[in-house]
């Protein structure tokens, strides 16, 4: 296992990706949904070597030990590094057949050329959660949303 850095926590400058780093409402997310990762392209670019691993892992909230529990197979990746929209974007599907609360998972970005130089890796840590929500509409509306990027068409 390894211990959580607030270095390794903060990805906020590193890039954008859903579902989000950190505690993930389970309402809005969905087994089949594509995962998403745009690595800021002034930070990181792309090596032929790129690679996507993901685990489940067990974190202690208390300790912030993280213990890899077993790798996530990946139902489908890509790797777009083309010139149309955003210049350097991974997109993945997890084989599984569920995300539920209380589920953990590690994402690396492996082999990425940054500022120091070839072989730097980019960690995700993802913990999804019940929450609480007594407005009806508004877990309609994340319902609703979360169905629609299950749309290829848009990936």
């Amino acid at each position: 296992g390894s211990v959580l850095s607030p270095e390794v926590l903060d990805v906020s400058d590193a890039c954008i990706c859903w579902p989000p780093p950190g505690f993930v409402p389970i309402e809005l997310c969905h087994a089949r949904m594509p995962w998403t990762i745009a690595p800021n392209c002034r930070q990181y670019q792309p090596s032929p070597d790129t690679e996507v691993f993901v685990w489940r892992v067990k974190i202690n909230l208390q300790t912030c030990a993280t213990e890899r529990i077993h790798p996530v197979r990946l139902s489908s990746k890509y790797i777009d590094c083309s010139r149309v929209g955003n210049p350097f974007c991974i997109v993945f599907t997890l084989d599984i057949p569920g995300i539920v609360a209380g589920d953990q998972f590690e994402v690396l970005v492996s082999n990425l050329t940054g500022a120091d130089g070839p072989g730097q890796d980019l960690r995700l840590f993802h913990c999804f959660q019940a929450f609480a929500l007594d407005d009806e509409k508004l877990v309609a509306v994340a319902q609703e949303w979360s169905n629609g990027m299950l749309k290829r068409h848009l990936w």
